[in-house]
């Protein structure tokens, strides 16, 4: 996160979060592949 953050009264959010991002436009959308790595990253920090 650029700049200035808070998440539940919590400051510096880069301190204690991850950013992650897909890549797409209004004419090229999100892909299923990007979905479906996005959804195996997730299962992945949920478990560690």
């Amino acid at each position: 996160h650029a700049g200035v953050s808070s998440f539940q009264g919590r400051e510096g959010c880069n301190d204690f979060s991850v950013g992650i991002e897909l890549e797409g436009t209004d004419d090229q959308p999100f892909t299923e592949a990007q979905y479906d790595a996005l959804i195996d990253l997730t299962r992945q920090l949920r478990q560690a």
